[in-house]
């Protein structure tokens, strides 16, 4: 081969071929049947980016994209008179477009491929012209292509021109050595067209639908599938969706142009005025029920007389449609246009609408001629008449509604009084007609609520309802109502009123009535603790007596005992005890229903401070913390009896029944409210299954009483407990 190589050189080196390689612009290269370069121009050199030494180690698949170039040695196989684009690799690195042909010539007796390249960079576009096989088209100018070449039963890219990669924004370089099968993956139709272009041998096209794999856009396409010998395949793009969508634009005004008119179903009429025949469309008698085949219909297809259209009018219109027709000449109106009944085959009647316009006038100007159609419209007619009726019984229930109602009609920006029925009227004392025409914001300027709601009601479609205190604009009384707002199509508002007030005065007293009630109660605590500060007082003198004289038993006892009588002692001790027992014993029943008397005497604080030492010289084990931030003047006089008497038995649980360890008293005023708050670190309970509602221990007030004292005095009261997690009696009252 390196033989061959000296042979040919010196061949090519002859005067014969001199001027080809000085001359010939772009790359010019001999390049063996294996792919070895055997010679170049300086053209080829300054394209490639190689000196010429260096070009003459080279072979043509070092032009190639690394990892493209396995397989491209057989595009030099034959000749190539067609131009195609193959993407290249520069020395450094870069990739570009070049366009090339080749043709096999015999050097010295060996065949090898004379292989022209040019930098499309270079191209002047707007002279490109290619010629395509078999003559089926003779120009492609600045057309997008890409070169194919075909790989057992695939085709590969290898190149694509310089208005490709602007149309794909560059990135078309990316695709280079992938196959058609996996880009038209999802288009089958083209890969049809591959096949059938290699099959032929020639160039076909197609439009159709595209999705550029490159971009991932969707346009619609003309695609040219050039063959090139041996197993190329370049294809030309068209880039035709603007086109295609004025076809499809116009397509569809067409369709709905077609649809429009085999919709409709009127008919078509021209009246000689002075003859009176009448010539019709088949539509004319099919919209009253005949086939326009029928020889045995009413008329015929051509009406022969205007009398007899005439006999075809209901009886109750032909009057009417005659004068009508007759103005409408008489005055040359434009357009004449008249509701009538013909009526049908079947013997009954139709709503038609007919239209006409007179169109022709003799030399003295009589009318000679009048065209236009008969529109059926019958079923709008039944509709109108349907709607007349159902706004009569509209009507008839809007007047016959008991309550008031008033009509306010949206005018620009203002809700106008345009309504009202005779519950109104009553309502009212018979004043209400002299507002109509009146503007909303105007007369409910004392009762802004019912206009809000009015809006509202409008602007969101819908209904609203609301209670209010009411001012009349028209008899000035005041009333208590509930109204609603309906909105009405298009542009109405119906408001209802109900006059609630004896039911709001019924609620009010009710109010009062359990005010009082709760006053009374009241009452009867404070009597309750005259009576208890009565008995307390009583016993007090009473208990007194009684232990004097067991003071006295007891000092005799005793000086009994020195004298040396003992058995009589004994005995005066024996009869002292049973007594101190019972008293003990009564002592114990009654002293929590006893009124402390520093209470009256120093007030609330003192008599916790008191009730909470001796508590403290009770249950010594039993840790007392007393947190009190309040004052006197804060505690109102109503409430203190019901402070005290709430933290007596909540301690008196704690002790009973709580084994705690220790228990904390906090009275505060917070956000206008005296809170009391008392709670323990004991074993706690269930408070579901402690019922506030069962009964009261003798020996305190129980749960239930502390509820119903808190509740009954204007107060809240609330228990938060848990098994082994200690109780929390709240108590609150509102203070000023």
């Amino acid at each position: 081969m390196k033989e061959n190589n000296t042979t040919i050189n010196k061949e090519i080196s002859d005067e014969t071929y001199k001027d080809l390689f000085d001359l010939t612009p772009g790359a010019l290269f001999v390049v063996d049947l294996d792919g070895l370069i055997l010679d170049c121009n300086e053209g080829a050199c300054e394209m490639f980016g190689y000196t010429k030494k260096e070009m003459l180690l080279l072979r043509a698949r070092d032009f190639l994209p690394r990892g493209k170039n396995h397989s491209y040695l057989d595009i030099f196989n034959e000749s190539c008179s067609t131009y195609v684009w193959l993407s290249c690799l520069r020395r450094d690195g870069q990739i570009f477009p070049v366009q090339y042909n080749n043709r096999i010539i015999t050097l010295n007796g060996h065949r090898v491929a004379l292989f022209n390249a040019i930098d499309i960079k270079e191209i002047n576009w707007d002279q490109q012209k290619l010629t395509g096989p078999d003559g089926i088209f003779d120009e492609i100018s600045r057309t997008h292509c890409i070169t194919w070449k075909k790989e057992k039963e695939d085709y590969v890219i290898v190149g694509y021109d310089k208005a490709m990669e602007q149309f794909t924004q560059g990135k078309i370089n990316e695709f280079i050595g992938r196959k058609a099968r996996e880009l038209y993956k999802d288009q089958p139709e083209i890969l049809k067209e591959f096949d059938l272009c290699v099959q032929k041998k020639s160039a076909i096209w197609r439009e159709l639908p595209y999705r550029m794999f490159s971009t991932d856009d969707s346009r619609h396409m003309r695609v040219t599938f050039v063959f090139v010998s041996p197993n190329m395949v370049i294809t030309y793009y068209d880039d035709i969706t603007k086109r295609k969508n004025v076809e499809t634009l116009f397509h569809e005004s067409e369709k709905r142009r077609l649809q429009a008119l085999e919709a409709t179903s009127d008919g078509v009429w021209d009246w000689n005025i002075q003859t009176g025949q009448i010539i019709t469309c088949p539509a004319y008698f099919t919209m009253l029920g005949y086939a326009p085949s029928e020889s045995d219909m009413a008329y015929p297809e051509v009406v022969t007389s205007y009398d007899e259209f005439i006999k075809l009018l209901h009886i109750d219109d032909r009057d009417d449609v005659e004068k009508r027709l007759h103005d409408c000449i008489a005055s040359k109106q434009s357009m004449c246009e008249i509701e009538l009944r013909l009526r049908t085959k079947s013997g009954g009647w139709k709503w038609i609408l007919k239209k006409g316009k007179v169109i022709d006038w003799d030399g003295q100007g009589n009318p000679v001629r009048m065209t236009g159609t008969h529109i059926d419209i019958n079923e709008s007619r039944q509709a109108k008449d349907a709607l007349t009726q159902s706004k009569k019984r509209l009507r008839a229930q809007y007047m016959g509604m008991p309550m008031p109602v008033y009509t306010w009609q949206k005018i620009g920006n203002e809700f106008i009084l345009s309504d009202f029925n005779p519950a109104a009227d009553e309502f009212t004392d018979g004043q209400i007609s002299g507002f109509i025409g009146r503007k909303a914001h105007m007369l409910y300027k004392e009762n802004p609520e019912i206009l809000d709601n009015i809006i509202e009601a409008f602007d969101n479609k819908t209904i609203r309802k609301g209670k209010t205190p009411y001012r009349m604009f028209t008899t000035k009384e005041t009333k208590y109502i509930a109204f609603t707002c309906t909105y009405v199509v298009p542009d109405m508002i119906l408001v209802h009123m109900e006059d609630i007030t004896k039911q709001k005065l019924a609620e009010e007293k009710l109010r009062r009535s359990e005010k009082d009630l709760r006053d009374l109660t009241a009452q009867l605590f404070k009597a309750e603790e005259n009576v208890r500060k009565y008995i307390a007082q009583e016993l007090h003198d009473s208990i007194g007596q009684h232990l004097s004289s067991i003071k006295y038993i007891a000092e005799k006892a005793i000086s009994q005992i020195h004298a040396g009588h003992t058995d009589m002692g004994c005995s005066s001790l024996e009869k002292l005890s049973s007594t101190i027992q019972n008293t003990i014993d009564e002592v114990s029943r009654i002293s929590m229903d006893l009124r402390p008397s520093t209470l009256d005497d120093l007030g609330i604080l003192a008599t916790i401070s008191w009730f909470c030492r001796e508590y403290q010289s009770i249950y010594p084990d039993l840790d007392l913390i007393k947190r009190i931030k309040i004052k006197e003047s804060n505690v109102p006089a109503n409430i203190r009896i019901h402070l005290f008497r709430i933290m007596q038995e909540s301690l008196n649980n704690v002790a009973r029944h709580a084994k705690a360890s220790s228990v904390k008293i906090d009275m505060a005023k917070t956000a206008g409210r005296i809170e009391m708050t008392i709670s323990d670190n004991g074993i706690g309970f269930n408070v579901r299954e402690k019922t506030l509602q069962g009964q009261e221990d003798r020996r305190g007030f129980g749960l239930r009483s502390m509820k119903e004292r808190t509740s009954y005095s204007g107060g809240k009261f609330i228990v938060e407990a848990a098994r082994g997690g200690g109780t929390t009696i709240r108590a609150s009252w509102p203070c000023a």
